[in-house]
């Protein structure tokens, strides 16, 4: 990052100095206290909040798309682009399970508890699967395109996704479809909970160029965020609720409020960025298509 005179920059260098490694994907555990970061390589590393390498998980040369820490903190998903899921154990660095997920790429994993996960993939279907048993024990089907998003509510009831197709959907272990929200010119990245039990209010980011927050109980959109000029790759709300910070392909995290819908903060990166993610204590990390992910507190910057 340009700005940020405070954050931490975690490198991550290929064997070969002229080769980029482009990061897909970062992820706090719930506690803040370690961030884990995957790329088009395949490397998995487990880093704290000073910056230090802590593990470096196998690598199995697949290119991961996505991963997610359990709740407890103690196993990490990954989502492979061959249509593999595999479960690590933070504890040992070891693999403890893989499943056979999508018969295309899986897009994206997240976690119901921390036994129970969701999985999407480019066949079009979402699965929830549980750990060690082969079989998923659910599958969604609705979308018309890639499914590149899944994210549970944070009191379990429901199950959003995000499409090629442009919409957002939510789901219910249930009740099936719950709601489908249209609004978005183009592909849907993207979407996240706001972290409230009592709500059902979910953000999605779209190539469109905007975040848009709907209401599953209003069955409405709420709020359309408007101020990156490209797509608009990832999003997440800060551990209050307080805030939303967006990144896109224009190389700028912006920094919303969402009380009043305001622009709080602009920063400009020196690429495009992946992924941003908000640990609990306040500090955010942006992953950086150079190959570099800063840390840093984005309301003191």
């Amino acid at each position: 990052m340009a700005h940020p005179t405070d954050s931490t920059v975690l490198r991550h260098d290929a064997t070969d100095a002229t080769t980029r490694v482009d990061i897909t994907s970062i992820a706090w555990n719930e506690q803040g206290t370690l961030l884990a970061t995957a790329s088009f390589n395949g490397q998995l590393r487990v880093w704290t909040t000073l910056g230090e390498q802590r593990q470096v998980l196998r690598q199995r040369r697949v290119p991961i798309i996505a991963l997610r820490w359990n709740r407890k903190g103690t196993l990490l998903a990954t989502a492979y682009l061959d249509g593999s899921i595999a479960l690590w154990d933070t504890s040992n660095g070891q693999q403890r399970h893989e499943f056979r997920a999508h018969s295309g790429c899986v897009l994206d994993v997240d976690w119901l508890d921390n036994t129970t996960f969701a999985s999407s993939g480019s066949d079009k279907v979402i699965r929830v699967w549980r750990d060690f048993d082969p079989q998923p024990i659910k599958t969604f089907s609705g979308h018309k395109s890639d499914i590149n998003c899944v994210k549970w509510h944070p009191g379990g009831k429901y199950l959003a996704s995000a499409s090629d197709d442009g919409s957002v959907k939510v789901w219910s272990m249930t009740e099936s479809l719950v709601c489908d929200f249209v609004g978005h010119a183009q592909q849907v990245f993207l979407v996240k909970w706001l972290p409230r039990s009592d709500k059902a209010i979910l953000a999605s980011a779209s190539f469109d160029g905007t975040v848009r927050v709907w209401d599953v109980h209003a069955n409405s959109c709420t709020r359309v965020f408007d101020a990156h000029t490209k797509p608009v790759d990832c999003l997440a709300f800060s551990s209050d609720g307080r805030h939303l910070a967006t990144g896109s392909f224009d190389r700028k995290v912006c920094v919303w409020s969402i009380k009043d819908g305001s622009l709080l903060k602009s920063f400009t990166a020196d690429d495009v960025v992946h992924d941003v993610q908000w640990a609990p204590k306040g500090r955010i990390a942006v992953a950086l298509a150079s190959s570099h992910v800063a840390v840093f507190d984005p309301l003191l910057s």
